[in-house]
């Protein structure tokens, strides 16, 4: 990661400079800039769109809960402070996903709560060449069960009320639907788990944090008498078959070993290649407000 200092306007540095800047980006895949003035919600989004040179997108298909403030502007994963969110590249459990996130630290939190990030290259590199190579052969498979009782809806998860939206959109991004019944939706997709990105291989899933061993903290009580294709989520090599709980414990560790932490401070705005860098949040104390646009 580049850290920028500046003594000037983001909005009017980043004007000046959009060619040297995307060409940072391709170079570094992470830049924090730190020392300007404050920036306003819409400015946000402003700045997104100019980077890339289009509107950023809504948060469609997530897997995660986050608040929409304006525009695209949302709040980054609200989830329990006391929790780390493991390190992972954005939506890379689906078919779409955003290039580019733009994170801004409108208040950073009195202890911890940094957004740890990693190279995703490096990743692929020091996972075990076999657990690597299996991955790469079977790719994974999410499965999701939206039942309105516990995680996303499907309403919120695909930002609709409708039924109708939600097949359209399934079906244009070929994940397989069924409903279990009126009100219980049941996704499964298949996707690679390396990516080519710049000339290297990089890993790119999220089969370690939708897999049944990462949350069995937060669902062992509510799912102890379902089968592992009726939790609300979970991973399994593009087969069907269960990914052992070693090869999850093992991602899980070289994410830890290799991540990046750098403490916010109030302002800071960083640009985060998706596939370059994965990311991540730690535990934290007191008030914590990161804003995230996504494009």
């Amino acid at each position: 990661m580049k850290i920028i200092k500046l003594n000037e306007d983001i909005i009017a540095f980043l004007g000046q400079n959009h060619a040297d800047i995307r060409e940072k980006i391709k170079k570094y895949g992470a830049l924090l800039f730190r020392g300007s003035s404050l920036l306003q919600l819409s400015d946000l989004e402003k700045i997104a769109n100019r980077f890339l040179d289009k509107n950023v997108v809504e948060y469609n298909y997530g897997s995660s809960p986050r608040t929409k403030l304006l525009g695209n502007v949302y709040t980054s994963t609200e989830y329990p402070n006391n929790l780390m969110i493991q390190l992972h590249n954005e939506n890379s459990y689906t078919d779409n996903y955003p290039s580019f996130l733009f994170f801004y630290c409108l208040i950073p939190s009195e202890d911890g709560g940094e957004t740890p990030i990693v190279d995703s290259a490096l990743i692929y590199e020091s996972i075990d060449k076999n657990i690597r190579d299996e991955f790469e052969t079977k790719r994974v498979m999410y499965t999701r069960n939206y039942t309105n009782t516990f995680d996303l809806t499907w309403q919120q998860s695909f930002a609709t009320e409708k039924k109708e939206d939600v097949e359209k959109y399934c079906k244009f991004h070929d994940i397989d639907f069924e409903w279990i019944t009126t009100s219980h939706l049941r996704t499964r997709q298949i996707c690679d788990a390396v990516k080519m990105h710049h000339g290297k291989k990089i890993w790119f899933n999220q089969a370690h944090l939708f897999n049944q061993e990462n949350n069995d903290e937060i669902f062992k009580d509510f799912y102890k008498d379902m089968s592992p294709i009726e939790y609300p989520r979970n991973s399994f090599f593009g087969d069907g078959s269960i990914i052992p709980k070693e090869y999850i414990d093992h991602i899980k560790n070289i994410y830890t070993e290799n991540m990046i932490l750098e403490t916010w401070q109030k302002g800071d705005l960083m640009i985060l290649d998706n596939l370059a860098f994965a990311h991540g949040r730690m535990p934290y104390k007191g008030n914590r407000r990161i804003l995230v646009c996504m494009g």
